[in-house]
């Protein structure tokens, strides 16, 4: 497991290699020759629905289509969030935020009914991060990671009662994140994102981390105030 201040492996290297802890940190294999403009491609192929090791955290994988000009990806369809079990009309607000290479955002979290996201990687590539703090869950305190980039184009949706971060591994990296509830400061929570119990692989040199994330509480004050 990679460590903070341990060089991680290059972009590429993590789109072709995989990650520490699951399958969605390495990219399909975008080497095929681009789709001649103008085909058509089966609906079922758009957009494919992703059950990860723990209910309710899902990827959505589209198929890029790719011709000389460059690619055209859908990256929302009411349809396919429906039949994924998720309420297209639920979401209340977008974000996007910008970051640097090896800024880390996370790990945050929301108090009471908490937040769903949607989120996807606009511009260069992250290792995005999901932890099950759901009381009660099964897989409670389980962490997935994925790699977002702009050429893959793959999606995560994040359940209410997640902990959520992510590092940006490119000179420029812009994320977007769909809630289904409006932004309520006073409900932010912020675990430590090096907390030694939860050993996040972050794969590159960190580089600039926000004061409130530096003061994230622990993983077991956090279990604390969960009643876990």
């Amino acid at each position: 497991m990679m460590r903070h201040g341990v060089d991680g492996p290059s972009v590429p290297a993590l789109r072709q290699a995989g990650k520490p802890t699951g399958p969605f940190s390495s990219a399909p294999d975008s080497s095929a020759p681009p789709v001649p403009h103008g085909t058509q491609q089966p609906y079922a192929e758009r957009m494919e629905i992703i059950e990860t090791s723990i209910p309710g955290l899902i990827v959505f994988q589209p198929t890029p289509h790719r011709d000389a000009r460059g690619y055209f990806s859908r990256t929302l369809d009411v349809n396919i969030l429906a039949d994924a079990g998720i309420d297209p009309a639920g979401f209340k607000q977008e974000n996007q935020s910008r970051s640097y290479q090896g800024v880390v955002r996370g790990l945050h979290g929301r108090t009471n009914k908490g937040e769903a996201k949607l989120v996807r990687c606009a511009h260069g590539a992250v290792l995005d991060i999901a932890i099950d703090a759901r009381p009660g869950s099964p897989t409670f305190g389980r962490m997935e990671t994925f790699l977002l980039d702009d050429q893959v184009c793959r999606q995560v949706y994040i359940p209410r009662g997640f902990l959520h971060g992510y590092q940006a591994l490119t000179s420029v990296t812009d994320f977007v994140y769909r809630i289904d509830d409006f932004y309520g400061p006073d409900e932010d929570v912020t675990v430590n994102y090096l907390d030694p119990e939860l050993a996040v692989p972050w794969p590159a040199p960190i580089t600039v981390v926000s004061d409130r994330d530096k003061e994230g509480m622990s993983w077991a004050a956090f279990q604390e105030t969960l009643g876990v």
